[in-house]
């Protein structure tokens, strides 16, 4: 939560909770539940237990931050989510510059009260940042509250914040894997007037990121997502794989690599990744949606189909690939009420 009293300020919070969930997400002895997932439950009054029931989790972590002036606080408190019980709770008072240490002591505190083992290499590797320069991270939170809009006109917006951060610290991988998916995002929603440029742009600067930090996992996922759209599959494959090495609950990426599994024909191995992918974020994307849905259909699971269809409509009845492919899922399954209907829809 953001306790600042500036709405403007959201960004700061929001930054913070991506970033402790993606730290956590770098162990790989943990099941974290995806960043959008959680911020479903945003601005809401919730009962840990429901949070838990619901998503399947062991744990839940909730908290709060104040960012005033030069000054940073947050409450933290880690709940077991069958007993309600508290298992542990802080509160930091830090100056700003101190914000990256203070993650990494959140982080490090919370895995040790849960009681897991994690040897140092593993620990140090999940640590590491990409910058020590608070004003290009800032700029960094901006552009990606800008991003997940999901808008064209967001875009631009989250795109300027990625430069500016980058002319800040033109070292900065983080910065550059997100400029890179902006560029992609272009490509993928139409929103470019040339989008082979956006997508070589993207691929570039996912290049770049990775030439300075190989072990940014942002980059290989947006590199594997690049290969993907051109169709070099066992490359995309390669770079999705590390992607996964390196940040195991990266939804995203099981969803990238699920797809390149369909459309390389191994059925099967799509349909674990997909399914992964919706088992740690239960708001997985439309085209998560559709591609499981489709993966289904193509191994004679004409009943999943058309429950993950049906659930991809409840998101979005305008989109007509689904109607389309619920349609052709009914018709397989003998359903030919329910067939017609959806060809007519």
């Amino acid at each position: 939560k953001n306790l600042s009293g500036n709405p403007e300020q959201e960004y700061f919070g929001d930054g913070i909770t991506n970033d402790i969930i993606t730290d956590l997400s770098k162990f790989s002895q943990l099941a974290v539940i995806a960043s959008n997932t959680v911020f479903t439950y945003k601005g809401k009054s919730v009962n840990v237990k429901d949070v838990g029931r619901d998503l399947g989790v062991r744990y839940v972590l909730e908290g709060s931050v104040q960012k005033i002036g030069g000054k940073v606080r947050i409450n933290a408190q880690l709940i077991d989510a069958a007993t309600d019980q508290h298992l542990w709770a802080e509160r930091y008072d830090r100056d700003l510059k101190d914000l990256f240490k203070l993650q990494n002591e959140l982080v490090q505190t919370i895995v040790s009260k849960m009681a897991i083992r994690i040897d140092e290499t593993e620990r140090t590797r999940a640590m590491r940042k990409s910058t020590d320069n608070l004003q290009a991270y800032d700029y960094l939170l901006r552009g990606w509250e800008y991003f997940y809009q999901n808008t064209r006109g967001d875009n631009k917006k989250a795109r300027l914040m990625f430069e500016r951060a980058i002319e800040i610290d033109p070292r900065y991988a983080s910065a550059c894997s997100a400029l890179a998916w902006s560029h992609l995002y272009d490509f993928y929603f139409g929103w470019s007037m040339f989008p082979n440029k956006s997508l070589e742009r993207a691929y570039d600067l996912a290049k770049q990121a990775l030439s300075i930090e190989e072990s940014n996992a942002s980059a290989h996922s947006a590199l594997g997502s690049i290969y993907l759209r051109r169709t070099q599959y066992d490359l995309a494959k390669i770079e999705l794989r590390r992607a996964l090495e390196l940040n195991p609950n990266d939804t995203l990426s099981q969803n990238q690599l699920g797809s390149v599994m369909l459309y390389s024909g191994q059925k099967d191995e799509a349909i674990h990744w997909l399914e992964s992918a919706l088992n740690l974020n239960p708001h997985l994307s439309l085209g998560g949606l559709m591609i499981l849905g489709q993966a289904y259909y193509l191994t004679g699971r004409y009943g999943d189909a058309t429950t993950v269809l049906k659930k991809g409509i409840a998101k979005n009845p305008e989109y007509v690939g689904y109607h389309i492919m619920l349609a052709a899922a009914n018709t397989q399954a003998g359903h030919t009420k329910e067939a017609k209907h959806c060809a007519v829809e």
